[in-house]
């Protein structure tokens, strides 16, 4: 999903790099469409054949969900027609063999070799009812409303920004620009509803097992983490613990720990005039 949106390219085979590949970007021209199971019940996978038809080629997600392919038969991107299941007949999936941060998506039956015999889905959903076109004075705030709905069914920003595209693409009465849609996506991802998003650290082994070694550390950490992002400057002052409720202690311990353990720097010492600031010293990842 980390690639260009608009690619049309079709991956040939497995990724064995640790990087992601397009597979299903445009399926009017290369023909796929594939059937998302977000659930690890093996009783849902059965329905969900009885429902569409057999396939040959099924993935095993790194959830423990399912993808199902099928040749495309008209069909557009339909995100939960049925609980738990997406049928994906536009945008973007990621390819079989394809590593990501969660795991690998693996071949569970068949090959990509059998991509060139693939059976039609079976048309077994209502076509959905048509609806007019948003008019040019509602496209931000629809789009908005529609990206908040979606970004719960999203591993990365890269499928919430598919999913925003392709749904502009059929719902909008004229286009909005891609900026505009970049940046609704990023507003949603990074505060969903309220909620932000913690923990966007690579942190190796040792560090890890350091910061669970220290309750106090791991929670500011994490805190921290929810507060500011990978380029901010930002305070660990001692008068954080008592303004959040906090023991006087906990702060200057906890921080203390994150310097030691090489998770933060400090990049100006506190003074008299002027509080200490900090930086991230670790890798960050986009969830």
């Amino acid at each position: 999903m980390k690639a260009n949106p608009h690619s049309r390219r079709l991956a040939s085979s497995p990724s064995t790099s640790g990087s992601t590949h397009e597979l299903c970007r445009h399926p009017p021209r290369n023909g796929l469409t594939v059937v998302d199971i977000d659930s690890t019940d093996d009783r849902l996978v059965d329905e969900c054949l009885a429902r569409f038809g057999d396939t040959p080629l099924q993935v095993l997600t790194p959830s423990g969900g399912r993808h199902l392919y099928f040749r495309n038969n008209g069909e557009t991107r339909r995100i939960r027609p049925l609980p738990d299941v997406d049928v994906l007949g536009a945008g973007n999936v990621v390819c079989a063999g394809s590593v990501v941060p969660k795991g690998r998506y693996l071949i569970e039956r068949g090959s990509l070799d059998d991509i060139n015999r693939l059976p039609a889905l079976r048309a077994a959903l209502a076509s959905p009812t048509k609806v007019e076109k948003v008019p040019v004075g509602e496209r931000n705030e629809t789009l908005f409303r529609y990206c908040q709905r979606t970004v719960s069914f999203c591993d990365t920003l890269d499928q919430l920004l598919d999913a925003a595209r392709t749904w502009a693409d059929n719902q909008l009465a004229a286009p909005l620009p891609d900026a505009e849609i970049v940046k609704t996506c990023n507003s949603v991802w990074n505060y969903r509803g309220g909620r932000r998003r913690v923990m966007n650290h690579i942190v190796e082994s040792p560090t890890w097992a350091a910061l669970v070694a220290k309750p106090d550390a791991l929670a500011l950490f994490a805190y921290l983490s929810a507060e500011n992002g990978p380029d901010a400057d930002f305070m660990i002052a001692d008068g954080l613990g008592p303004a959040r409720g906090w023991s006087h202690r906990f702060v200057p311990t906890a921080r203390k720990a994150l310097l030691d353990m090489g998770v933060v720097r400090c990049v100006r010492r506190p003074g008299k005039k002027a509080p200490g600031l900090y930086r991230w010293n670790l890798d960050l990842t986009n969830p």
